[in-house]
């Protein structure tokens, strides 16, 4: 349960629309790490998703007449593991004016956000994670995205991490987290 309209309760549902391989395949990452969604993804792998707003009860679709979706610690453990989040059918977006995010073919409502740092943590990979959205640091900021979405009950996405060309044995992955409006500034 993600929101409430109407007196009616929403999810927020994600789905793969092409192959998806987990990351950390011993610790399965998937849905929800506390209050965030969350999808841990294997390394050198691009998939598509549909999210979709649905009455809890029925699974209906519900249009909004206005939401906001976060992407977050888009980043990269490696230069060849750089992490993409591409976002279609929103409205508007921001992201800090300092931030490390490349934003590539932005067409108003289409736009690919693709990290351009490393992590900076040296300790444990992760550390740096949020584990609060309306409590986000400014290094966390400099890695996110926050996407207004208008008139609609969902639309698609893409992760893609490292290079999909290359085959790879390991287990270890990127961590996309997905949640709806943070503390990031507001979208005008």
């Amino acid at each position: 349960r993600v929101a409430v309209h109407l007196n009616s309760y929403l999810d927020f549902v994600i789905k793969n629309t092409s192959q998806y391989i987990p990351g950390n395949q011993g610790r399965q990452f998937q849905g929800c790490n506390g209050i965030m969604g969350q999808i841990s993804f294997l390394r050198n792998q691009r998939t598509t998703f549909t999210f979709e707003l649905q009455d809890t009860v029925t699974n209906a679709p519900v249009s909004l007449p206005r939401f906001k979706v976060s992407i977050l610690d888009i980043d990269s453990t490696h230069r060849e593991w750089i992490e993409r989040a591409r976002f279609n059918g929103f409205h508007s977006y921001y992201v800090e004016p300092d931030t490390y995010l490349d934003i590539v073919d932005d067409t108003g409502t289409s736009a690919q956000f693709v990290a351009t740092t490393r992590d900076t943590w040296t300790d444990h990979l992760g550390l740096d994670n949020p584990d609060n959205p309306w409590s986000l640091t400014n290094h966390q900021k400099k890695k996110a995205a926050m996407l207004e979405f208008r008139s609609t009950s969902g639309s698609t996405f893409e992760f893609h991490q490292g290079d999909t060309s290359v085959v790879t044995t390991s287990e270890g992955g990127a961590m996309f987290m997905i949640y709806g409006q943070t503390n990031m500034q507001e979208i005008c």
